[in-house]
């Protein structure tokens, strides 16, 4: 819990002594809070030798936060807003498969260059940070931020052609063997230039309109392309993205 002070200076004996006062009817659940540390990494020649929570230690943390559908954070590091408890991917995989995602997709990194060695670090970061927003359309507009940058990585490490946003996901698509389905696609599209360019969600304001299953269907296409990022195709980046799951995901 977290509570507003007022606080005041006063000289006492020679000495300046400060003393707080709680406002009243001010308590509230902390936004800012820390969990248990239940892990260790160990880092052989780190990229960042004084920190490696600034690099490499980041990397490894916010993919392994992805591969098990949850949020992890550095023991003296908070988290902010909730976090679910709860699996929030719609793939299952097993340990050995994790394992070779997290050494590939670490491999990946390191041959990239300072910039995009950070871009890759947030892109992880607000990707498992989504579904700790309260609004559909809050977790649909960070979902479309990493959509975005998803595109950006592609488009030039992999030469994706520039295109619009309505051609950008299809392109996406086609390009890591993923299904698509174009009314979909488009009322994705739509809520997002409502969204950003009008304020308007579903046509109406912001946490009145219901887009629940946009933001789902962004969510698990975004899952499919950071893992078809570091090289991966197979049955689960070419399941449908509409369909809950889970579905299996093999490396």
């Amino acid at each position: 819990m977290t509570e507003i002070v007022t606080c005041r200076e006063e000289i006492i004996e020679g000495q300046l002594k400060f003393f707080e006062t709680p406002v009243p009817n001010t308590k509230r659940p902390a936004r800012l809070f820390r969990l248990p540390a239940t892990h260790e990494i160990r880092i052989s020649n780190p990229v960042a030798k004084k920190d490696i929570r600034k690099g490499n230690g980041q990397f490894i943390i916010y993919l392994t936060a992805f591969m098990f559908g949850a949020r992890i954070q550095f023991h003296d590091w908070r988290f902010d807003g909730k976090v679910p408890v709860r699996k929030n991917t719609d793939f299952f995989t097993y340990h050995t498969d994790i394992e070779h995602v997290i050494g590939n997709a670490y491999e990946v990194w390191l041959q990239c260059s300072d910039q995009y060695r950070k871009f890759l670090i947030n892109l992880l970061y607000m990707q498992q940070k989504i579904q700790s927003y309260e609004w559909d359309w809050e977790r649909f507009f960070i979902s479309y931020m990493v959509l975005d940058g998803c595109y950006k990585f592609f488009h030039e490490k992999y030469g994706i052609k520039k295109c619009s946003h309505r051609k950008r996901i299809e392109k996406m698509l086609s390009y890591c063997d993923m299904k698509f389905d174009k009314n979909r696609v488009s009322r994705i599209v739509e809520l997002r230039n409502d969204l950003f360019h009008e304020s308007l969600w579903n046509n109406e304001q912001p946490g009145e309109g219901c887009g629940h299953q946009q933001e789902l269907d962004i969510f698990r296409i975004n899952c499919r392309l950071i893992l078809a990022m570091f090289g991966y195709r197979g049955e689960y980046i070419e399941s449908p993205w509409w369909i809950g799951g889970p579905f299996v995901f093999n490396s």
